[in-house]
């Protein structure tokens, strides 16, 4: 039995569903939930999950870890992991794998705190700031890490949000819905 056949059945024994592709990559998926490409490559092993074409939609993500423990243990926590608090902001760290919690904690700390027109008028200027340079293609990861702001998290007293860029080079805080 290969490495992936043994991670596929222990993730099955966990309650997700799971299909061994080849011998260097495996589907997981848990019904109502996006699926999960696990492939082994040069680097280590790529978690994917991409269901928007070109992409990046809000919830798709591409990593590359050194471990195949690290990707099953990414699968995991995406899958059964709960949000986390942090300073009453409620975030779905589990479903960012890409996002470091110290670098989340310490924009949080810094966001920027700006009305929806505001944010929307920065949202635009960050696109428009990509589009003008010649060697980015407009669709695609790169382009997506320059311009695409995630809904990070819910406030639970005052329901802001807050909004990260996909890059965690930048985060916002908007009254109410944005």
């Amino acid at each position: 039995m290969s490495t992936l056949e043994t991670s596929a059945k222990y993730l099955s024994e966990k309650g997700l569903q799971t299909n061994v592709v080849s011998s260097e990559r495996l589907s997981v998926s848990r019904e109502g939930d996006r699926m999960i490409d696990l492939a082994r490559t040069d680097a280590g092993y790529q978690v994917s999950s991409w269901e928007n074409v070109p992409g990046p939609g809000e919830e798709d993500f591409r990593l590359v870890v050194p471990t195949l423990d690290e990707a099953l243990l990414i699968t995991w926590c995406y899958y059964f992991s709960k949000n986390i608090e942090i300073a009453n902001w409620e975030l779905p760290l589990h479903r960012r794998p890409y996002w470091a919690l110290p670098k989340l904690q310490y924009k949080l700390a810094n966001a920027g705190h700006v009305s929806s027109r505001q944010f929307e008028a920065i949202r635009e200027s960050r696109r428009q700031r990509a589009l003008s340079d010649p060697t980015m293609k407009p669709f695609g990861l790169a382009f997506a890490e320059r311009t695409q702001f995630i809904v990070a998290g819910k406030h639970c007293q005052s329901g802001a949000l807050l909004f990260l860029r996909r890059d965690m080079e930048e985060t916002y805080v908007v009254a109410g819905d944005a």
